[in-house]
């Protein structure tokens, strides 16, 4: 693209397969819309829409848990593509969650934070400061946790900016997760297997359950912290992570599609019911969390 900025690649070409540009990557990535995820998306936001508004939807702070596996298989599938097709550009996979992201994030801090001088009180204005800092660190999760007192806590609820701690644990899910994919196509490539995803959709597996038992420890042990740090939250993102690896003509696969009214409906009604009986007193994320995932 003439006017364009060289960035440095990471090329892995299949054996006998040629590397692919850019502009096909690109292309690829925008090609296959998928409306059935822009509904997911649009129940996922009205459920905590309708949760922060107090109508009913008790457990509608869940929509935030459908979007981590959203992003987790949207996100894995572009790059587990990229690498199959042999070229996969770090630096331009982060600019381009950067330009997804950066433009609307700074306009609603800047207008956050133009708000709170006219009408905070010092102190609380400082703190508004904070968190604005952290989010640019990537790190709002952790500055909740640590001043908080609990995402469902009367304090936190004083925090304009807090629902940006579930954008940190995605910004912070797409700073590592290039790394690992491209570690297991180096080692697909150097004889560690014939097939990427199916050495993905193992690795992921195991992550995915190692994620879980700690999520499942610490919902017990420190819920604010299970609830906030992306350790305990890895798993949901690595739940899409490894949907997005199901091979496409697998028996499962097939047998999904074959049914695929039946499972919507009854996701939708999982999803939905499991909004209306949770609650702030619910243990989570934890095990709690799986079954408005299934």
């Amino acid at each position: 693209m003439e006017g364009r900025r060289p960035s440095r690649r990471v090329e892995l070409a299949p054996r006998g397969g040629r590397r692919i540009g850019a502009a096909s990557m690109n292309a690829s990535q925008t090609s296959n819309h998928r409306p059935d995820i822009d509904g997911l998306r649009g129940l996922a936001v009205l459920l905590v829409v309708l949760f922060h508004a107090r109508l009913s939807f008790r457990g509608g702070f869940i929509g935030v848990d459908v979007f981590f596996v959203i992003s987790g298989y949207l996100i894995t599938g572009i790059m587990v593509r990229d690498l199959e097709r042999g070229g996969f550009s770090l630096l331009e996979f982060w600019e381009r969650r950067a330009r997804r992201i950066l433009p609307a994030l700074t306009v609603l801090v800047l207008a956050v934070l133009g708000l709170g001088f006219w009408l905070m009180l010092p102190g609380d204005l400082d703190r508004l400061g904070s968190s604005a800092a952290a989010q640019a660190l990537l790190a709002a999760n952790v500055y909740f946790w640590r001043e908080g007192g609990g995402y469902f806590a009367g304090p936190a609820e004083q925090m304009p900016l807090l629902h940006l701690w579930s954008l940190a644990v995605e910004e912070q899910f797409y700073l590592l997760m290039p790394f690992l994919c491209m570690a297991l196509a180096a080692w697909q490539r150097r004889g560690g297997g014939r097939d990427l995803r199916g050495l993905c959709l193992r690795v992921f597996g195991a992550l995915l359950l190692l994620s879980l038992a700690v999520s499942a420890v610490m919902v017990e042990a420190d819920p604010h912290w299970a609830f906030y740090w992306l350790p305990a939250r890895a798993w949901e993102l690595l739940l899409g992570s490894v949907l997005a690896c199901l091979p496409a003509a697998g028996r499962f696969q097939q047998a999904l599609k074959r049914r695929q009214g039946l499972v919507s409906g009854a996701s939708l009604c999982v999803i939905v019911g499991t909004a209306l009986a949770y609650d702030n007193d619910t243990p989570f994320p934890g095990l709690a969390a799986r079954s408005e995932e299934h």
